[in-house]
């Protein structure tokens, strides 16, 4: 009986093991490429996979990104997504070209998990939501302008990223 009880309890520690393993591997999949990215997505109701860009996130920042640089359409983004960026990588999104701070909306988000990837998040969500809070695991609301009732979907044109 006690040779049947170890026997049970080596065959879940492995199969444990082996669940463990897979799951980080899926958890880490840009690991392998080393780069961090930023992901841009169209679609109003759900990323569209015909309209999407990148942005690699780069040190010794901050670096401006004013659209359509970087193959990203202008005023016509609604969603983001962030792969593999280090901890305390500030995001600023911004609705007007050059990136001013004085006009309509930004959103600056900041990661504080090493390295940072989220699924789709939707850029209008962050209007009602406040500074200082936290926006999925990995992403915190850092600072922003929004008056309430602006357009933030589809109204995005240019993005700072400092690392």
């Amino acid at each position: 009986m006690r040779l049947c009880q170890s026997a049970w309890r080596v065959v879940m520690l492995s199969a444990l093991l082996s669940v463990a393993a897979g799951v980080y591997a899926l958890d880490k999949p840009s690991e392998t490429k080393g780069t961090a990215q930023l992901y841009l997505a169209g679609g109003k109701d759900e990323p569209d996979s015909g309209n999407t860009c990148s942005i690699e996130i780069k040190p010794d920042g901050p670096h401006e990104y004013d659209f359509p640089d970087e193959g990203c359409k202008n005023d016509d983004m609604y969603w983001y997504r962030i792969e593999n960026a280090p901890s305390g990588t500030l995001i600023t999104m911004y609705s007007e070209a050059n990136c001013p701070g004085d006009k309509n909306w930004w959103f600056t988000i900041r990661t504080y998990i090493q390295p940072t990837t989220t699924t789709w998040r939707k850029i209008a969500d962050l209007g009602p939501a406040p500074a200082k809070s936290i926006i999925t695991g990995g992403i915190l609301l850092d600072l922003k302008k929004y008056k309430e009732g602006s357009q933030v979907g589809g109204r995005l044109s240019c993005v700072k990223i400092d690392l």
